[in-house]
């Protein structure tokens, strides 16, 4: 299995105080990870070597080198490799977008259990998992569940 130690650097194409990290999954798709003043890394500034930041930004590009699913920023080391574990195996665009999916849904419960868990008010909606479940098949399921959370949290405060 790949690795972050496994990605090639060199400087960015376009930003010229920045670095990119390309790293080919075994699925054809590939890894693309980015450092410099104008992206979302820490430090956030010039760099010449990925050694010199804590966090980076990456994206998973197709063989067309379309962006695919969400850019994610302040990426560790560690986040970076559980990416790779993730999506390596993974084999469709479909595949990698359902899975992004999930990690939104997950997050999302997990902040609406949080919620829960904080409010003594809470039973007066009474929103279980179930009333999550409907926003699962949606085509818009990120606006859908940012849209419940944000009408939550002022309610539960």
């Amino acid at each position: 299995m790949k690795e972050f130690k496994d990605i090639e650097w060199g400087k960015h194409p376009v930003i010229e105080t920045g670095i990119k990290g390309m790293l080919d999954l075994e699925n054809g798709y590939k890894l693309s990870v980015i450092a410099g003043g104008d992206f979302y890394c820490s430090p956030k500034a010039a760099g010449k070597t990925h050694e010199e930041y804590i966090s980076f930004e990456l994206a998973i590009v197709d063989k067309y080198n379309n962006i695919v699913g969400d850019v994610r920023g302040w990426q560790t080391r560690d986040d970076i490799n559980n990416v790779i574990s993730t999506y390596c195996d993974l084999v469709t665009i479909e595949d990698i977008y359902i899975r992004g999916q999930m990690d939104l849904i997950n997050k999302i419960r997990s902040d609406v259990k949080e919620i829960q868990s904080r409010s003594t008010e809470f039973e007066v909606l009474k929103l279980e998992d179930q009333s999550l479940s409907k926003y699962d098949d949606d085509f818009n399921i990120e606006i859908n569940l940012i849209k419940l959370v944000k009408e939550l949290k002022p309610i539960m405060k």
